[in-house]
């Protein structure tokens, strides 16, 4: 990664985080202002849990992404799948879905990704540094990291703005 990268990299990262911190209190704010709250008593919450701040990460992080980064056709594809995935995460939200339905728009939203060409082409060794190329596994792999990663975000926001802020 030469240094120009390595910075606008950094760039997007402190921007997305300052961002994601501001849109979660507003994201918080209009959620309880207009009842868009899990209303689950239980160990964990003694009082409503305001719901959507996906949006405020989705929207920090596409901001940030926009100002800093230039075009290519990679990220129309990764919009298209983070895009899909705030839906169903706001489907989820509203309906509470069943499980196999929030695995299905997770893997269309990898395939999304995918499709524009967005997708792990090597992993690099972990002891010799050097690239170990995916070939036909790449579209796979990249669609079973995808999903991991939606539903380690998933499964971390158990607590109110826990995602956000990580």
């Amino acid at each position: 990664m030469g240094e120009t990268a390595l910075v606008r990299c950094c760039a997007v990262f402190v921007s997305a985080s300052a961002l994601a911190f501001l849109f979660t209190f507003a994201a918080r704010r209009t959620a309880r202002r207009v009842g868009f709250v899990d209303h689950a008593e239980g160990p964990i919450h003694s009082a409503p849990v305001p719901l959507g701040g996906g949006v405020a990460i989705y929207l920090a992080f596409w901001l940030a992404v926009s100002l800093l980064v230039p075009s290519r056709l990679e990220h129309l594809g990764l919009w298209y799948g983070t895009t899909l995935l705030v839906l169903v995460g706001i489907a989820d939200d509203l309906w509470n879905l069943r499980w196999y339905w929030k695995l299905l728009g997770q893997i269309a939203a990898a395939l999304l990704f995918a499709a524009f060409g967005g997708r792990i082409d090597f992993v690099t060794h972990p002891f010799s540094g050097d690239p170990v190329y995916t070939g036909a596994l790449g579209v796979p792999l990249t669609v079973l990291w995808m999903v991991a990663l939606a539903n380690m975000v998933n499964l971390i926001d158990g607590l109110d703005g826990l995602a956000a802020g990580i």
